[in-house]
């Protein structure tokens, strides 16, 4: 649970990033920038709630953890395939 918690701490600090990036360089892709703020308060909302599943034993939050899990797991598909669009762009 601890390597899942770190795992979780990296990404979000790496969404976040990522979303400060885009509303700076990128803003006229709009889809890619409200993707991003959306996979950063993806991640922020999928940590918040790991740690009350973990710390709180909130079990009865594990229904709402996996599947903001798989949308975090598409938002980020979503984000690399535009990236890779906008370098063949160029």
């Amino acid at each position: 649970i601890d390597a899942h918690a770190w795992g979780a701490h990296i990404g979000t600090v790496l969404a976040v990033a990522l979303a400060g990036l885009a509303l700076w360089k990128l803003r006229e892709q709009r889809a890619v920038v409200v993707a991003s703020v959306l996979l950063a308060l993806s991640f922020l909302g999928e940590s918040y709630i790991g740690g009350l599943i973990r710390d709180n034993n909130a079990q009865a939050l594990t229904p709402l953890h996996v599947p903001l899990g798989m949308a975090i797991l598409g938002l980020t598909v979503f984000l690399a395939v535009q990236a890779a669009q906008l370098r063949s762009e160029k």
